[in-house]
Formats: structure tokens, sequence, C-alpha cells
């Protein structure tokens, strides 16, 4: 199949517009995810300090992968019953609801670890739903421009974000109170207050985008009436029973994500507060690295990307992001300017998976399925993040920061090395 699997006649200024709209509002709400997926873990390790805050960690970090595994096809159906825009700006709105508890129980003195977990988990629950609509309406958007080089786009959106909230913790201070006597923890939770703004400036953005009829080759065949969802989601299971290309990819990434999620975050949440005893700018600084790296991948892949197959730059970039970890092992004595060139290193090969994995699913599957599609996938990387995360915390009663990355490595890397007995995701263009 085409790498654009459809043509358009909608107005290239329109296209241009819309794509813009979207780009800025997911710039916006990503900075506003990488402050408050940084200051979540370390305000759960302040508040719990000495009380197994470990574990209380790794089940926060649990808690915003969780509702993929509980609800993930179920929003895919919703995605692909219903206007996908106007999901995206409810669940943006539900978000910045959701958030602004945490800044309102801290203001009352009520605030807990659980309330964390909890606003974490319900703001999760409607990500669930905003994630695959997203990338299901990203074709019709786009209609007529390359796939993979508009997926690499949109997907800088994350790295940028991670990288200017990195700077905004690390360099910026955001973290260390709104002033000069504000604690620690309060410069923490003014951070969700920042992020449900960003939400609610995503929903705004979504609004103006107009959307053009869709052309006749996008347009999907009546149906004679409505399917229940029991129907629906027994439709994409035995697509994916029946696609071997969609069974491997599904199965290889949820492995991948098991091994390599956890001590990613809640992994260097540990290593960096508790073992090397350092304040949270310095798990910024890592993020820098990481988004850095991350970015640069991208760019490489809006470049490069069209020119090799699709299930391969997968599976390398598996192998490669597994075995990037493994170098934080042999950091223990070194300056922390090292651990970010590693992160930035491991950064490089994220985008290898989740570029060609997002290109490969609107250039070879039809638009009716795509929001369960992508759901599916949410349920691999995000739900597997949060066992993972568990996994990480538990382990890390017993372990280091160091040893967790080393399993991470040489697990995540072999992924990629037993994704090659997929033939049909292998020979994926």
């Amino acid at each position: 199949m085409a790498e654009s699997p459809h043509t358009s006649s909608v107005d290239p200024g329109r296209r241009k517009l819309n794509l813009s709209l979207l780009w800025f509002g997911q710039l916006i709400s990503h900075v506003g995810d990488s402050l408050a997926q940084l200051a979540g873990m370390f305000l759960v390790l302040k508040l719990e300090h000495g009380s197994g805050e470990a574990v209380k960690s790794g089940l926060t970090g649990m808690m915003r992968a969780l509702p993929a595994l509980i609800f993930g096809v179920h929003a895919g159906v919703l995605v692909d019953r219903h206007d996908r825009r106007r999901l995206m700006i409810v669940a943006d709105l539900a978000r910045a609801a959701i958030l602004s508890a945490i800044p309102l129980c801290f203001v009352f003195g009520v605030l807990q670890w659980w309330m964390v977990a909890g606003t974490v988990f319900l703001a999760a629950c409607f990500s669930t739903l905003f994630d695959p609509a997203r990338d299901a309406l990203l074709p019709r958007l786009a209609a007529g421009a390359s796939l993979v080089r508009v997926n690499a786009a949109f997907q800088s959106t994350l790295q940028a974000g991670m990288i200017i909230g990195a700077m905004l913790v690390g360099f910026g201070g955001l973290a260390d109170g709104s002033s000069p006597s504000a604690s620690p923890i309060e410069g923490l939770i003014w951070i969700f207050g920042l992020n449900a703004l960003s939400y609610l400036v995503s929903a705004i953005l979504l609004s103006c985008i107009k959307e053009s009829p869709l052309p006749v080759s996008m347009t999907p065949p009546p149906k004679a009436g409505r399917t229940s969802t029991r129907a629906d989601i027994s439709e994409v299971m035995k697509l994916v029973w029946s696609d071997g290309r969609l069974r491997g990819l599904l199965f290889i990434t949820a492995v991948n994500n098991f091994f390599i999620m956890g001590p990613a975050y809640v992994g260097a949440s540990i290593l960096i507060a508790r073992d090397m005893n350092l304040p949270v700018e310095y798990l910024g600084l890592y993020n820098l690295g990481l988004g850095v790296g991350w970015f640069i991948g991208t760019l490489f892949m809006m470049r490069f990307g069209r020119r090799i197959r699709k299930g391969r730059m997968i599976l390398a970039g598996m192998f490669f992001d597994g075995i990037t970890h493994v170098p934080i092992f042999f950091l223990q004595d070194a300056p922390f300017s090292y651990y970010v060139v590693a992160m930035a290193a491991h950064g490089f090969f994220i985008p290898w998976i989740t570029v060609a994995r997002t290109s490969l699913v609107q250039s070879y599957y039809p638009s009716e399925i795509q929001g369960r599609i992508f759901a599916l996938i949410g349920i691999t990387v995000i739900g597997f993040t949060s066992l993972s995360a568990a996994v990480t915390g538990a382990l890390g009663e017993a372990m280091t920061g160091w040893d967790l990355f080393l399993l991470s490595g040489v697990f995540g890397g072999a992924c990629g090395i037993i994704g090659l007995l997929f033939e049909k995701l292998r020979r994926t263009a």
C-alpha cells in the first residue's frame, strides 16, 4: 500500500491551518504533561518520605497507565463511532477539570499521596480516549501528505514538550515554589495547575479546526445499522488474530514496553531522588537529555523514514531502545552530565518505533477501524507501562536504580531480536 493511501481535494491553506492548530495544541499540552510527569513522581516521594515511597511512586506511575488496560478497547469503539475532534475537545476539558483538584486539595490542606494517584488515574482515562482519536484523525487532516513526515512532525511536539518542561524545571526553578519562602512541595503542586491550563488551551485550539468533507476514497461503506460494542470489539480482535503483521506488532510492543517503561520513568525517579539523593532539577536535566535525543531522532525520521521499511525500523528501534539503557549501570561514579548524554542516545531511537508504528497502521488499515487499532496499541504501550511501573516500584525496594536499568536494557534489547521471528512484520514496507 502506498505511503499516503488516499488523495484529497482539501484546500492546502485549510489543511496547513488545521494541522498547525492541532500541532500547537499538542505542543502546549505536552509541555504541561512533561511538567506534571516530573512533578507527580517527586511529589509522592516527598509526601511519603520514609514510608514505602518507592512502592507508592510505582503505584502512581501505574495509575497513569492503568486506564488503557481497563477502557482501551471501549475507547477505540467510541473513536470509530463518533466525531473524533469533538471527543478530543471533551477529553481536554475533562482533564483540565480533574487536574485542578490537586492544587485545590493542597489549598484546603487535605492532600495525600493516594489523591495524587487517583487524579492521575482519572486524567489518564480521558487520555485513553484522546490519543487514538488524534491518531485516527490525522490522516483526514493531512490528506494527500506523507504520513511518515506528518506523524514525525506531530510526535516532535512530545519531545519539544519534554525539552521545554525539563528546562523550566532544571534551569527555571519552576518546581522550587512560587516565592522564596515556598516549600519545594508547593512548587510541585502548582505544576498540576499549569497542566490543567494547558489542556484548556488545547481544547480552544481544537475548536478552531474546520474539517472538510471526506473524499470519496476515505468514506466508509454505509452499514445496515449500528453494531453492538461487543461486535465492534470482536471485529478488531478477529483482525488481530488473522493478521500476522498486526498480531506481531502488538505482541512485541507489549513485551518491549514491559521491560523498558517502568525503569524509564519510575526507575529514573528512584535513581535520582533516592539513590543519588538529588533534587527534582536533576530529573529535569535527565528528561532534557531524553527529549533532545528524541527530537533529533524525530528529525531523522522526517528526513529518512520513508526510505526504510517500517517493520525493520520498528524492530531496530526496539533493539537500540533497550541496549541504550545498559550504560546507566556503569555510570555509578560518573558526573551527572554522563547520564544526560546516555539518555540523549536512548531517546534518539524512540521515534524509530513510534513514528513507524503509527504510519504503518494509518497506511495499511481502513479509517473506520483505526480508532480500535490505535486503542489496542495504547493498551500494549500504556497498559503494559502500568504493569512495568508497579513491578519496578516493587523491585526498587530491593534493588538500586542502576540495577533496574541494567535489567531493562538487556531484556528490552532482546525484544528487537525476537521480533525478527514475525516475518510479515519484518517485511512490512
